[in-house]
């Protein structure tokens, strides 16, 4: 046989020929069809493998995805671990450090200042979540005292309520200290905003004041005053007006004449200035928007105790801005008189707070002591040593006036 170098065309040409005769009997048409179809199967096979590689780059995602999350969850946790293990042996080394461990009395004074910061650290949060009323510390005298009249002088008002039922003392403690009363009581008339206070607006007076001496005060009338006709209210303002001027007496005159005729109590040269009433004194306060001030009562008691017990009651049900002065938890076993002391004590039961409220309450008492002629009160079994300014460890005088206005 001939190598493949060894072929020519001839030779080629003439081993073709001698191929046996090769005869397909399909039709033409036969033979197109069974084409078309090989070619369409293998149009239909070519998607599958594009669906097996897109289906496999699905499943490669989805794991892809977990395997990250499992990582990172993986990495958090031994980060986790590692810092509480670097933790632990800082701990430890610490420890080692410092020593052998402590001794069993040091465990529990170390669980003690553990529960003693816990216990502060409620109560701190505690005193964050409940809000503050009132702070004890900035609680003042609502009254004048001897201590504010150093150099200075004070002048008491009696302002009708509102409803022109009661008279309310009204104070204000002036710089210079000057003797000139009657100067002082126009200029604080004149000047007085009593609707800021919840007062009626009554001054100033249809009148002329001057200072006839140290004890007696001049009020000068005209003819066509309103105070002629309004006399009884006009009187209970003069007498709580001058009985904390120090005076005794208030004269009368018309148009500079001796004398006035007032509708009620008739014709009058002069009236004395009561400086003891035997009356309770209450809480005075209009509305919210106005503060509270103490009031004497109309009517007069015979007896302290019964003027201090009236005092838990007030008068709300005739008059709502008239309030008890005494908390009704305030109790007493007993009052007694010691000369021109009086004595009041507690119940043993009896819990009193540094407050508003016990404030009031005491200068209340105090005013009451005045009104019946104690000059100082002393309270035994008291559980606290002092309510604002004042210390109950000691005998209180009474003070000087009520309602200091600043």
């Amino acid at each position: 046989m001939r190598r493949g170098s060894q072929w020519n065309d001839k030779d080629i040409e003439e081993l073709l020929q001698n191929l046996p005769q090769v005869k397909d009997k399909r039709s033409s048409q036969e033979i197109y069809q069974n084409i078309e179809l090989r070619i369409n199967k293998k149009r239909r096979s070519n998607w599958v493998p594009l669906f097996a590689t897109v289906a496999a780059l699905f499943v490669l995602t989805v794991l892809a995805s977990s395997f990250m999350l499992n990582s990172e969850n993986s990495t958090s946790e031994d980060v986790a671990i590692e810092k509480t293990a670097t933790e632990g042996n800082h701990q430890e080394s610490s420890a080692d450090k410092k020593g052998p461990p402590a001794e069993e009395p040091d465990i529990a004074a170390n669980e003690d200042k553990n529960e003693e910061a816990a216990e502060a650290k409620r109560n701190s949060t505690e005193e964050k979540s409940v809000p503050k009323i009132e702070d004890p510390s900035l609680l003042k005298a609502g009254a004048v005292l001897a201590s504010d009249l150093e150099n200075q002088s004070v002048i008491t008002i009696g302002v009708p309520d509102t409803e022109v039922n009661y008279v309310i003392p009204v104070s204000y403690v002036t710089e210079d200290g000057s003797d000139e009363t009657a100067a002082e009581l126009s200029q604080v008339m004149s000047l007085l905003e009593e609707d800021s206070l919840g007062l009626d607006d009554y001054f100033p007076l249809d009148a002329t004041i001057t200072t006839e001496n140290q004890q007696t005060i001049n009020i000068d009338l005209p003819e066509d005053s309103s105070h002629l006709l309004e006399d009884r209210l006009f009187f209970k303002v003069i007498q709580e007006t001058f009985k904390y001027q120090g005076g005794d007496r208030v004269t009368f005159s018309t148009n500079g004449e001796k004398g006035a005729e007032f509708s009620h109590h008739g014709f009058l040269e002069e009236i004395e200035i009561e400086s003891n009433n035997n009356r309770a004194y209450f809480i005075y306060q209009l509305n919210e928007g106005t503060r509270k001030m103490l009031v004497p009562s109309n009517s007069e008691f015979t007896t302290i105790e019964e003027a201090l017990a009236e005092m838990k009651n007030g008068n709300a049900e005739e008059d709502p801005s008239i309030l008890p002065s005494i908390p009704q938890q305030l109790e007493w076993d007993s009052i007694e008189e010691q000369a021109k002391k009086l004595i009041v004590k507690f119940s043993g039961d009896t819990k009193i707070e540094d407050t508003e409220a016990y404030l009031y309450a005491l200068e209340a008492i105090l005013f009451t002591a005045k009104d019946f002629g104690f000059d100082a009160v002393k309270f035994e079994n008291v559980t606290i040593d002092a309510i604002g300014p004042y210390n109950l460890q000691n005998d209180l005088a009474v003070p000087i006036a009520p309602n200091r206005i600043n």
